[in-house]
């Protein structure tokens, strides 16, 4: 009998330079956290594989540049995004601000929205954010948490609950439907003579 396909979920990271994107993404895969401030230029591709109910599940996860310059080259890796992170920067409101409009490209790109999460970072900062605002933009479409990536904090919770989401959405179910072919025979001519 042949083994069970591992699910694999493409989950793409959004959000303003510096907001720990790339922290997240590092603590989750090596258990580290590196202080020095590097920039993302361009995309960077990780995977993972996290257990769910026992069974594994791989991420596949996009870990975007956020400054302006870059933000041509995205729309082409967030189609087939089954998991949206945006992520904020929770001692800076202008962080939470700019998530409306990578929710809006995300959208525009998508058409239906995928399954969304509003990650505030950097709580080991301090919290600068009016909670009213995050539950505002999170407008009751996205599964909001805030982590560490500095202590840690949230970082396992964040990737269980991408792993667990697809589980809870509905799959459609494929939708068979009965086409009746009938063959009608072509009557065959005799050739007479040669050839």
């Amino acid at each position: 009998m042949a083994a069970k396909p591992q699910p694999k979920i493409k989950v793409i990271f959004l959000g303003s330079a510096g907001v720990g994107k790339t922290s997240i993404i590092q603590h989750f895969m090596y258990s580290s956290f590196n202080g020095a401030y590097e920039t993302t230029i361009g995309i960077d591709f990780f995977m993972k594989s996290i257990p769910v109910n026992g069974q594994p599940v791989n991420l596949q996860i996009w870990d975007t540049a956020g400054q302006e310059q870059f933000k041509s080259l995205t729309p082409g890796y967030i189609r087939e995004a089954q998991v949206v992170v945006l992520v904020y920067d929770t001692s800076d409101p202008k962080t939470l601000e700019a998530t409306k409009d990578w929710y809006n490209s995300v959208l525009e790109i998508l058409g239906t929205p995928p399954i969304l999460f509003l990650v505030g970072n950097k709580i080991d900062l301090g919290k600068n954010v009016n909670p009213q605002d995050v539950k505002a933009v999170a407008n009751g479409k996205m599964t909001t948490m805030e982590t560490s990536a500095k202590t840690g904090d949230g970082i396992i919770a964040l990737f269980k609950a991408i792993a667990e989401s697809i589980n809870a959405e509905p799959t459609p179910s494929p939708t068979s439907q009965h086409v009746e072919i009938t063959a009608t025979p072509v009557p065959v001519q005799k050739k007479e003579g040669c050839c």
